[in-house]
């Protein structure tokens, strides 16, 4: 008695076979790591046929000519997930029981976070506001033009050093 097992029959029209195939790039670049997970959604209830395709079909010359075309048209940033579905997964993960207590509030904080519900810290320290997002800001008085200003900096100086030798005669 044998234990082998034919591989499943795919389809026997070689057009259909071939945009199977083109399907199957599609969805293997939104997840490249888990070419099951594209195989399942091409074939969803056949396991058999999700498993074969993901053993086989991430190297078929097909598959990979038309990776490289959706990457050469739409680039990789249109493959990866956006803000919202991002999101969502992070919130699976914070409301998941099963996970430690810490990595759920961890989760949540990311989320929280992602979702704009935390403002930035903001602080202001000597005219230079830092509201925590690498963007600095300095804030300069107006001093009028430059002959007046600098009139009040000698202005300022000299009053500088008189209180400067003020304090040196007091002692």
């Amino acid at each position: 008695m044998s234990w082998a097992a034919a591989y499943p029959t795919i389809s026997d029209d070689p057009e259909q076979l071939e945009r199977l195939k083109k399907q199957f790039a599609r969805l293997l670049l939104n997840d490249p790591d888990n070419p099951f997970k594209a195989g399942l959604a091409l074939f969803q209830p056949d396991t058999g046929k999700a498993m074969y395709v993901a053993d086989f079909w991430p190297k078929d010359p097909v598959v990979l000519a038309e990776c490289r075309a959706l990457l050469d048209e739409h680039g990789t940033l249109a493959f990866l997930p956006d803000k919202a579905r991002v999101a969502r997964e992070v919130y699976v993960l914070a409301s998941n029981e099963q996970k430690p207590t810490a990595e759920r509030l961890q989760s949540y904080r990311l989320y929280a976070d992602m979702m704009g519900f935390i403002e930035p810290k903001t602080n202001i320290n000597n005219g230079v506001i830092n509201n925590n997002q690498g963007a600095k800001v300095m804030v300069i008085k107006d001093h009028g033009n430059a002959e007046n200003w600098e009139k009040k900096a000698i202005d300022h100086q000299r009053k500088l050093q008189a209180d400067a030798m003020a304090d040196i005669e007091q002692r």
